[in-house]
């Protein structure tokens, strides 16, 4: 799955590899400089995708895949020895649910097994909650959330809940703008390779391992595999109406694409529905990295001028190819979870909680990507795992009396700190003086001028520029100035 990434680098008859970018650079046998691939990568999704790297030279190992390499460091041959099998035509569902818990369960007690105590991140979510009330049938836990000032993002009741109803020994990690400022130096020099994402997990990582624990349950893995991110509606939605987009002349809608960019005023932010009706690729794979981008290519063209051309999806080809072989005759709900499982699974969320976990000497274990689990429910007819008025059906079936009916019908939130607030609020020094500055430098192949314009739409909240836009800006200029980077 990518739970463990791995990295190597040949040349001069030689292969170097490590589980950490920072650590073959410490060699000093890899010129700084940037991937033009790896770049146009990060900026298409806030990570770059396996097999690029930042770094020139550097390739990632995808999930699931082997080398063999001969004695000059040459590659003899590269496979892959697993993939999830999903279904491609309708199963029974009796039974479904029973079979589920049984299965969670024992990846549940199988994670649990270690000579030191473990604790669990506790959101309040589904999936975490799952996992506590699986986990307190085999002794006492201790858990453990952020909480925000910020009413928005806190999810501090229903974590409580849970916690009363396992009784649970509950740890609540209070963080506001000042005490992010204060984390942030030490978060970002933590980041092995430029993140949009990954802060929050350095955060709660820090105080679980401060609080004594070296491994920590986790609930990654069940938004892919059980259909919990808002992407699943989006899909469904555009695939009932892309035949008839494309059955209109492209010159309409090459108009109407452009009509829409001028009327939503996101002339540095780029408009995804107008790049949804222009796309030539009437694939299922190039409407999801669209609706995934972080930066559409347009726009980041523009960021990156000297990268322009670079992956037109944000994928290296050979991702692409797979992606869309696999994909070809699957039902649109399990479509989306290889995407998300190959893309934003594997390359931000699992690669930043082990970078970042790590940075504390704390291992994350996923049970809900145990891969007997996985391949179960990877078999299931995508009709049984999406529900439009109920979240994770699946799930909730296998779960119900276990979740209070507060958390099993809430509505999805994902673990996120207040950034918006933060950015304009006393964070916003900090930035500015990176964005807005200009102090970008041609040296990491970044157009000032358009960076600075996207920080100062962002301030004035127009535009469609979102926090995360102007975040993954920072931290790909931070980690370039600390490991001194060039294109």
């Amino acid at each position: 799955f990518g739970i463990k990434p791995l990295y190597y680098f040949r040349g001069d008859g030689m292969l170097l590899f490590a589980s950490e970018v920072r650590a073959l650079l410490a060699t000093e046998q890899i010129p700084r400089r940037l991937d033009p691939a790896g770049l146009a990568s990060y900026l298409a999704f806030g990570s770059v995708q396996a097999p690029c790297a930042i770094v020139r030279g550097i390739h990632c190992m995808r999930p699931g895949t082997y080398a063999v390499v001969e004695p000059g460091g040459e590659i003899e041959r590269a496979g892959s020895y697993w993939a999830p099998n999903f279904a491609r035509s309708g199963e029974a569902a009796s039974g479904r649910a029973h079979d589920l818990r049984e299965l969670l369960q024992e990846a549940v007690d199988l994670h649990l097994v270690s000579d030191v105590p473990i604790a669990l991140f506790l959101s309040g979510g589904i999936d975490s909650s799952s996992l506590v009330a699986l986990a307190a049938r085999n002794s006492a836990l201790q858990t453990f959330s952020v909480v925000f000032p910020e009413t928005d993002f806190s999810e501090a009741p229903y974590s409580r809940l849970i916690a009363r109803r396992y009784a649970t020994e509950h740890h609540e990690i209070n963080l506001d703008d000042d005490a992010c400022l204060d984390l942030i130096p030490d978060a970002l020099v933590a980041m092995d390779q430029p993140t949009a994402d990954g802060i929050n997990v350095w955060a709660i990582s820090r105080v679980v391992s401060q609080a004594g624990f070296k491994v920590v349950l986790s609930g990654q893995g069940g938004d892919e595999i059980l259909t919990g991110y808002s992407i699943y509606h989006q899909a469904q939605v555009y695939m009932r109406w892309q035949p008839l987009i494309h059955l209109m002349p492209a010159s309409l809608r090459r108009v109407l694409g452009d009509i829409l960019r001028r009327g939503s005023g996101r002339e540095h932010s780029g408009n995804k529905l107008a790049d949804l009706l222009q796309a030539s690729d009437k694939t299922a794979l190039s409407a999801h990295l669209i609706l995934r981008a972080l930066f559409l290519r347009g726009v980041r063209d523009k960021i990156a001028p000297r990268c322009a051309g670079q992956l037109a999806d944000g994928l290296p080809e050979e991702v692409a190819v797979e992606l869309r072989r696999w994909g070809a005759d699957l039902d649109p709900v399990n479509r989306v979870s290889l995407y998300e499982m190959r893309t934003y699974l594997a390359n931000t969320l699992l690669r930043d909680s082990d970078v970042m976990g790590m940075a504390h000497g704390l291992e994350i274990r996923v049970p809900f990507l145990d891969h007997g689990l996985v391949e179960r429910v990877a078999a299931i007819s995508g009709r049984y795992k999406y529900g439009v008025h109920r979240p994770k059906p699946l799930l909730l079936d296998a779960m119900g009396d276990l979740l209070p009916g507060e958390i099993a019908y809430r509505a999805k939130k994902g673990f996120t700190f207040p950034w918006e607030y933060w950015l304009r609020g006393k964070l916003r020094p900090r930035v500015d003086s990176v964005l807005g500055a200009g102090d970008l430098g041609e040296q990491i192949g970044l157009d000032a001028e358009v960076c600075r314009r996207l920080w100062g739409d962002f301030q004035k909240r127009r535009g469609g520029v979102t926090w995360s836009r102007v975040w993954g800006l920072f931290c790909l200029h931070a980690w370039c100035a600390r490991h001194g980077m060039k294109l």
